[in-house]
Protein backbone atom coordinates (compact mmCIF):
# COMPACT_ATOMS: atom_id res chain seq x y z
CA UNK A 1 0.00 0.00 0.00
CA UNK A 2 1.42 3.41 -0.80
CA UNK A 3 0.60 5.85 2.09
CA UNK A 4 1.42 9.65 1.94
CA UNK A 5 1.46 11.88 5.39
CA UNK A 6 1.27 15.18 5.95
CA UNK A 7 1.76 16.82 9.15
CA UNK A 8 0.39 20.29 10.12
CA UNK A 9 1.24 22.08 13.78
CA UNK A 10 3.75 21.60 16.44
CA UNK A 11 6.93 19.46 16.58
CA UNK A 12 5.28 17.22 18.97
CA UNK A 13 2.68 16.31 15.64
CA UNK A 14 5.77 16.26 13.01
CA UNK A 15 7.44 13.51 16.25
CA UNK A 16 4.23 11.53 15.68
CA UNK A 17 4.13 11.88 12.18
CA UNK A 18 7.41 10.46 12.03
CA UNK A 19 6.55 7.51 14.56
CA UNK A 20 3.26 6.87 12.28
CA UNK A 21 5.69 6.63 9.30
CA UNK A 22 8.02 4.47 10.47
CA UNK A 23 5.65 1.63 11.83
CA UNK A 24 4.05 1.78 8.10
CA UNK A 25 7.22 1.21 6.58
CA UNK A 26 7.90 -1.42 9.19
CA UNK A 27 5.00 -2.97 8.08
CA UNK A 28 5.99 -2.92 4.62
CA UNK A 29 3.95 0.07 3.00
CA UNK A 30 5.56 2.40 0.58
CA UNK A 31 5.87 5.71 1.46
CA UNK A 32 5.37 8.48 -0.81
CA UNK A 33 5.86 12.31 -0.52
CA UNK A 34 2.74 13.46 -3.25
CA UNK A 35 -0.56 12.67 -1.79
CA UNK A 36 -1.52 12.21 -5.59
CA UNK A 37 -1.19 8.41 -6.20
CA UNK A 38 -1.35 7.44 -2.51
CA UNK A 39 -3.64 4.82 -1.79
CA UNK A 40 -4.08 6.72 1.76
CA UNK A 41 -3.12 9.70 2.79
CA UNK A 42 -2.61 10.49 6.64
CA UNK A 43 -3.08 14.12 7.04
CA UNK A 44 -1.99 14.61 11.06
CA UNK A 45 -3.20 17.92 12.49
CA UNK A 46 -2.51 19.97 15.91
CA UNK A 47 -6.14 21.58 17.08
CA UNK A 48 -4.10 23.92 19.47
CA UNK A 49 -2.69 26.22 16.95
CA UNK A 50 -5.44 28.41 14.89
CA UNK A 51 -3.38 28.71 12.03
CA UNK A 52 -2.72 25.19 11.96
CA UNK A 53 -6.50 24.80 12.07
CA UNK A 54 -7.43 26.87 9.16
CA UNK A 55 -4.12 24.91 7.34
CA UNK A 56 -5.72 21.50 8.17
CA UNK A 57 -8.89 22.43 6.97
CA UNK A 58 -7.16 23.61 3.43
CA UNK A 59 -5.36 20.75 3.37
CA UNK A 60 -8.13 18.25 4.03
CA UNK A 61 -10.11 20.12 1.10
CA UNK A 62 -7.19 19.46 -0.94
CA UNK A 63 -6.98 16.21 -0.86
CA UNK A 64 -10.51 15.31 -0.69
CA UNK A 65 -10.53 16.92 -4.54
CA UNK A 66 -7.99 14.22 -4.73
CA UNK A 67 -9.93 11.77 -3.52
CA UNK A 68 -12.84 12.86 -6.06
CA UNK A 69 -10.95 12.60 -9.10
CA UNK A 70 -9.61 9.33 -7.97
CA UNK A 71 -6.09 9.94 -7.39
CA UNK A 72 -6.48 9.21 -3.81
CA UNK A 73 -7.86 5.77 -2.02
CA UNK A 74 -8.47 7.19 1.43
CA UNK A 75 -7.62 9.73 3.96
CA UNK A 76 -7.01 9.83 7.56
CA UNK A 77 -6.85 12.89 9.93
CA UNK A 78 -5.85 11.73 13.23
CA UNK A 79 -5.20 14.87 15.53
CA UNK A 80 -4.91 16.53 18.82
CA UNK A 81 -7.24 18.70 19.70
CA UNK A 82 -7.99 20.59 23.26
CA UNK A 83 -11.39 19.01 24.49
CA UNK A 84 -9.68 15.57 23.59
CA UNK A 85 -6.43 16.41 25.99
CA UNK A 86 -8.31 18.00 28.65
CA UNK A 87 -9.85 15.11 29.65
CA UNK A 88 -7.25 13.70 30.48
CA UNK A 89 -6.32 15.77 33.75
Amino acid sequence: MKVSFISLGCAKNLVNTEQMMALCRDAGHTLQEEPAGADVVVINTCGFIDSAKEEAIDTILSVAALKAEGQVQKILSPAVSPSATSRRS
